[in-house]
């Protein structure tokens, strides 16, 4: 069967299964596994999930009540699906060109080789580097010459591969893997880096066994596994949320929401998952604003340093009064400004700068991308030659970076001539010299705080799903908003309200506003009904264009708050895009009494009045601002407009006059037109008609929908109808 025939029907079977509709679901399972020649156990495994759901069936259909049978059915459930997977990932196997396929058939060339035999060869490589380093022999070949520690890296990334591809993830994988993560003889390095593997196998097929793992390994005893193990099964989780609602699933996380840390750190991990929805929009703000108008003032910068050469020294930089004026006359410093903001609250503002180093050889293999940083790794050694214990000492404090970017940062120095790298190695020094103070005084997150674990990993986790080069053959987490308050295995780590607002405002604040919402409305079925809630519940629905919604949430918040303005405006504006104007006058008439000189107000509340046809009362509010506000123009439009609708052609030409004067619309000219029309200079109502076709780009079939739309004004007008059709006709 090809690929397409294999995936349509696992479509059918998640789809049967969506309706919880078993049997039928059973039934192509039973095809699939006839049309790929399954082995004899996959066949006895559908063969026992048929069974159990008959029982099941049985037990229900004859009236016994049991408690346990919808989470009964979720275990059959996730049965099917994994028993599918199964099926399919062997019938991929043989001509996938897909890297996991690939590195997962060069693992079972290798013949009986499993996780266990893997670990322990690297135990026996360990033990033989810790003889060789008490003994102070830094240097330990192998038989064939090979450096010890690069022999080491190479079974690191063996056992990376095996975990990552070996799928059904058994009881014996897990014991192996679970006592080389406990044994304190080897480097938290490598269990950290296979954390990575056995999320992005767990991605790749659901695998109780994996999330399980995650679990235990987050409820150890040392903090940077507990973070990266937890990130790491929040994301799978999230990945597979469809195919986790099994029993031990549910125990594991209701044995782990006991833990004192739990929900702070869930919290705490969520948030930096939603810090990478900055991460683009810093890319655009960095390529888009940054970069062009450093490059605008480059010549300013050019004269400055050719005046005073002194200027490049960094600590001459700072209140400078040259630079400070140049940037905020270029508008750079503002945009600064929010990069050092956004920075300082966990955004990743270092993806642009970084993002363009990730093609070094290193980065070809996907182990290597879990890797943490530290300096003895052979390719660092190799990369920065002489001195580069300290410089990858240097490298491995510098808080700013994420492990992978230290790698980048190690790599492109090995291009630098040797006095170049000795300025900045210089720099590097100094800087972390700054962030040391910074870390002394409190304004630097702790580097081994459980947050600044959980920043630096979601970094290098998105740095490989976005940069890695064959990244279009893994599932990307972060490729849409991850919303963990929809897991309901985990949205109980969000019960409280303080942090649901917390997230929210996050969202909200950055203009985020479906996630936002989706918050909102559970704070709000939680109970929440304070006004500024509602408030903003219903901002989100406007933004979405959900007026109807909007306005309902702006109506509960007026009656818990009763004098709030801001609710008033928003509501005025709901009411008149619903084509609610009586309802919307009303709220601008009460709003101006309150605020007599308020010009937008008076502005509003006339169109309110011309769309209700009251156009005296909407003519005293444009000339209340026209009077008012002599220099504007805004009220120039809707008065030329109102004075044509009303029949006072003349004074309404001497409005359009002024706007056709400056800076006219596609719209204008069709108005101008119109009043032209009112006057029988039909001719220079063609032209004008033309003028404003010519503005909208030309777009006949646009201009003659909005033509036709204001067909009615023109007869009230007493425009003849046969003279409007013979004026389209002849434009």
């Amino acid at each position: 069967m090809t690929s397409n025939q294999l995936q349509i029907i696992k479509d059918r079977i998640n789809s049967y299964l969506s309706s919880y509709r078993i049997n039928p679901a059973l039934e192509e399972l039973d095809s699939l596994a006839a049309a790929t020649n399954a082995s004899w156990n996959i066949r006895e495994k559908i063969a026992s999930i048929r069974e159990n759901y008959n029982l099941m069936g049985k037990y229900a259909l004859d009236g016994i009540n049991d408690s346990s049978r919808t989470q009964v059915r979720n275990d059959i459930i996730s049965g099917i699906t994994a028993t599918t997977d199964i099926i399919l990932r062997e019938a991929k196997l043989q001509d996938s060109p897909k890297l996991y396929f690939s590195a997962l058939r060069y693992e079972r060339l290798q013949g009986d080789t499993t996780i266990a035999s893997l670990i322990e060869l690297y135990k026996e490589k360990n033990n033989r580097m810790a003889m060789g380093l008490m003994t102070g022999n830094t240097d330990i070949k192998e038989p064939d010459g090979r450096n010890l520690s690069e022999v080491l890296d190479n079974i690191a990334a063996r056992i990376f591969n095996k975990v990552w591809t070996t799928h059904p993830f058994t009881q014996s994988d897990t014991h192996a893997l679970s006592m080389f993560m406990k044994d304190a003889t080897i480097s938290k390095n490598i269990k950290l880096q296979l954390i990575g593997a056995v999320m992005l196998g767990g991605m790749e097929y659901f695998s109780e066994n994996r999330l399980l793992m995650l679990g235990e390994i987050y409820n150890g005893n040392m903090p940077e596994l507990e973070i990266h193990a937890l990130c790491a099964l929040l994301l799978t989780m999230w990945m597979q949320r469809e195919h986790i609602h099994t029993s031990k699933i549910k125990s594991m996380i209701a044995t782990l929401s006991e833990l004192p840390a739990w929900q702070a750190d869930v919290k705490m991990a969520f948030l930096q998952f939603i810090r990478t929805r900055d991460t683009e929009r810093i890319n655009r703000t960095m390529r888009e604003d940054v970069i062009p108008s450093m490059m605008k003032i480059r010549p300013d910068i050019n004269k400055i340093v050719k005046d005073d050469p002194d200027i490049l020294d960094p600590m001459s930089l700072e209140d400078n009064p040259e630079w400070e004026e140049l940037f905020e006359k270029s508008g750079l410093g503002s945009k600064l400004r929010e990069l050092s903001e956004m920075q300082a609250e966990g955004a990743d503002v270092m993806m642009s700068t970084f993002a363009h180093l990730k093609s070094f050889p290193y980065f070809n293999e996907v182990a290597h991308w879990f890797q943490p940083f530290f300096p003895e790794q052979h390719h660092v050694s190799k990369a920065l030659g002489g001195n580069s214990i300290e410089l990858a000492e240097m490298l491995e404090s510098t808080p700013m970076l994420c492990d992978s970017d230290k790698y980048s940062m190690a790599f492109s120095l090995e291009q630098v001539a040797g006095a170049a790298r000795k300025v900045m190695l210089e720099q590097i020094k100094a800087q972390n010299i700054n962030m040391a103070e910074l870390k002394n005084s409190s304004l630097l997150p702790d580097a081994n705080s459980r947050e600044n674990i959980a920043n630096k990993y979601v970094q290098d986790l998105y740095r490989f799903f976005s940069l890695y080069r064959r990244k279009n053959e893994f599932a990307n987490p972060f490729a849409s908003p991850v919303n963990l308050v929809e897991i309901p295995e985990i949205a109980a780590a969000f019960d409280a309200d303080d942090t649901l607002q917390l997230v929210a405002q996050f969202y909200f604040k950055r203009k985020y506003f479906n996630e936002a919402y989706t918050i909102y409305s559970m704070m709000l079925e939680h109970g929440a009904s304070d006004a500024q809630t509602l408030q903003k519940a219903g901002y989100c629905m406007q933004q979405l264009c959900d007026i109807a919604r909007a306005t309902e949430l702006y109506e509960r918040s007026e009656l818990l708050n009763p004098d709030n303005q801001w609710t008033q405006r928003r509501l005025a504006i709901c009411y008149r895009s619903l084509g609610q104007y009586d309802k919307a006058s009303k709220y601008y008439e009460k709003l101006l009494k309150l605020n007599p000189d308020d010009l937008s107000l008076s502005l509003h509340l006339g169109n309110c009045y011309l769309d209700l046809k009251r156009y005296d009362d909407a003519l005293k509010q444009y000339f209340k601002v026209e009077f008012m506000d002599s220099e504007s123009k805004r009220a120039l439009r809707p008065l030329a407009w109102c004075l044509l609708i009303t029949g006072q052609s003349q004074r309404s030409r001497s409005y359009y006059e002024k706007i056709i004067a400056d800076a006219p619309t596609s719209n204008d000219y069709l108005n101008y037109g119109h009043l032209e029309m009112a006057q029988g200079n039909f001719r220079d109502a063609i032209t004008r008609y033309r003028e404003s076709i010519k503005l909208s780009g030309n777009d006949y079939e646009k201009w003659k929908e909005l033509f036709n739309a204001d067909r009615n004004e023109l007869i009230t007008l007493n425009v003849d109808p046969f003279i409007i059709d013979l004026v389209a006709d002849n434009i």
